[in-house]
């Protein structure tokens, strides 16, 4: 029985230390959103387009003109929210430009007529802009009729790395940059424009703007399929394509043929496999056509007339039908005398292109050589260049990056 009173004791005792436990613990930090009632934004527009309008400004609402030409909007209304330091001002009365007007003192009739109004500058996390009314004639149809824009970006502020202080009750922000937005139908977007600057009464402080990772640190890749193939290969090429990648091999400079294989992208495990013959002082380019899944081997005999290496060359179709490549001859380049430069795949022609060189220095020692869709008949037209290029010049045109290789 003594034990059984203890119980209802011993609660009330625990129910008090955790009633006083819970009125001593410090409340939880509430973010303050503070209302801005006065300030001012110091903003031209656009200096050239103020410059080009001339006298022809309007100012209502208690805008007035700086002495760089700018304007100072009074600020009637806005607030600032600590809890990220988003800030938002409501910038009163308006700015009217308008030029070749029928009459110059009452601005009636004018070709051009644009009027900015209800302003608000928005400085967040998530936005940095100049908002507002926009009304004015197209610069396509001087003279027209003029057309409204509610609420539209005017502009973009740029105010990364910005620092505005905070003193004696008043926030000032320093000049930034800022570019026409969407939206704003009198310049291109990303158009410069003038910077931007402004001072309030009330509290302050700057947006996180800088990038964040979700997981900092975490790896960009992680380790997945892996495929071996030769241990230390003369050439390889990989080249990739709709259904696989296709992986090009010549084990040694002196193999005699080149290994072709498709693999799964995924799990790169193996889907075909062919070999391409040629003679062991041969070299070869590859290129491929991603969207059909063909790889386009070119080999050519090595030969040496005059001082240059060169020979009939091959070019070969192979075809990723299912489990097997199917291979097509489409046809040779034939002479002694002169170099395979380089081989591509063009894909707005539908077309494998071979560019080959003879020696010596003639306007048409170069040639460009043809299989339309990739295994039609060979077609070759000589290349002149202009005299004016350089030599590096005219090695980018012809040579390009997919020059062929002997095997290393």
């Amino acid at each position: 029985m003594p034990a059984r009173r203890r119980i209802p004791a011993l609660t009330a005792v625990l129910a008090l230390i955790a009633g006083l436990l819970s009125a001593l613990a410090p409340s939880p930090a509430i973010a303050a959103s503070t209302d801005i009632a006065s300030g001012s934004v110091h903003w031209g527009i656009k200096e050239s387009w103020r410059n080009y309008i001339g006298s022809g400004v309007i100012m209502t609402g208690g805008v007035t003109r700086a002495s760089d030409g700018a304007f100072d909007f009074p600020v009637t209304a806005g607030s600032f929210d600590d809890s990220g330091n988003a800030l938002t001002l409501r910038l009163a009365g308006s700015v009217r430009f308008a030029a070749y007007c029928q009459d110059a003192t009452a601005y009636t009739g004018c070709l051009l007529d644009s009027t900015f109004s209800n302003l608000r500058l928005v400085l967040s996390a998530e936005r940095q802009e100049i908002r507002g009314d926009y009304a004015g004639i197209s610069r396509d149809t001087p003279g027209g009729a003029i057309t409204h824009y509610e609420d539209v970006a005017i502009a973009t502020v740029n105010a990364l790395g910005a620092v505005p202080s905070v003193e004696g009750g008043l926030t000032a922000w320093p000049a930034m940059p800022t570019v026409a937005g969407e939206g704003f139908p009198l310049y291109p977007v990303g158009t410069t424009m003038d910077p931007v600057s402004l001072t309030y009464a009330g509290a302050g402080g700057a947006p996180d703007l800088g990038e964040h990772w979700s997981t900092p640190g975490a790896p960009a890749f992680a380790p997945g399929a892996t495929w071996v193939g030769a241990a230390d290969p003369a050439s390889r090429d990989v080249l990739v394509g709709a259904r696989a990648l296709h992986v090009v091999e010549r084990a040694a400079a002196s193999a005699t043929s080149l290994s072709v294989r498709a693999l799964d992208p995924s799990t790169l495990s193996p889907l075909a496999t062919t070999e391409v013959s040629l003679a062991a002082s041969a070299t070869y380019a590859v290129v491929n056509d991603p969207a059909s899944d063909r790889v386009f081997v070119l080999t050519q005999v090595r030969t040496n007339v005059g001082g240059v290496r060169g020979g009939t060359a091959t070019l070969t179709a192979l075809t990723l039908t299912g489990d097997r490549y199917d291979a097509k001859v489409v046809g040779t380049l034939t002479g002694t005398a002169y170099t395979l430069n380089a081989m591509a795949w063009n894909p707005v022609a539908g077309e494998v292109a071979v560019v080959t060189q003879v020696r010596g220095t003639a306007d048409e020692r170069f040639t460009l050589t043809r299989a339309a869709g990739g295994d039609g008949p060979l077609t070759s037209t000589p290349i002149v260049l202009p005299a004016s290029l350089t030599g590096a010049q005219r090695a980018a045109a012809l040579f390009g990056a997919n020059t062929p290789k002997a095997g290393g």
